[in-house]
């Protein structure tokens, strides 16, 4: 049975493993102890949510959220920026539970939407995010996304 845990200053432990994986996969080096050290920064500063899925007694998946808001359109928005599966557990609905529960979370806070984003190549994710509802954002000829960096490496 799975089972859905909010990850708080008890628990925080049941994330790091799973961050440092999360991490792996889009390309960085292993480092549990900054991985240990970023999740802690979230969860004693509040600045996000964090779930965790277990299973067996086992933690296989979790996402992370963040607040966003607009000043244009006076709403609340949440960022799904992190959520990962143990590729054991994919394609066993796991994903599907990490994200529905994101929704139900982020409707409770007054979210008027949620927005996620993944590579490309992420076929697997990009098929989820289809099937559960998520809509590729149109290029906008009202606004350009921009982006720069503080401290080029």
């Amino acid at each position: 049975m799975k089972e859905i845990v909010s990850v708080n200053r008890e628990n925080v432990d049941l994330v790091y493993g799973l961050f440092n994986l999360y991490r792996v996969f889009y390309g960085k080096e292993p480092d549990l102890a900054l991985a240990q050290k970023y999740i802690d920064d979230r969860v004693q500063q509040a600045d996000s949510l964090i779930f965790v899925v277990m299973e067996k007694g086992k933690p296989v998946g979790f996402t992370q959220l963040y607040p966003s808001f607009s000043s244009v359109r006076l709403v609340k928005n949440w960022i799904i920026n992190d959520l990962y599966v143990v590729q054991e557990c994919r394609s066993q609905g796991v994903g599907t539970l990490l994200l529905e529960h994101a929704f139900r979370e982020a409707k409770e806070r007054g979210a008027k939407a949620v927005l996620i984003s993944t590579q490309r190549t992420n076929q697997p994710a990009r098929c989820l995010y289809q099937y559960l509802g998520f809509r590729e954002k149109e290029d906008s000829a009202e606004f350009v996304d921009y982006r720069l960096e503080l401290d080029p490496a």
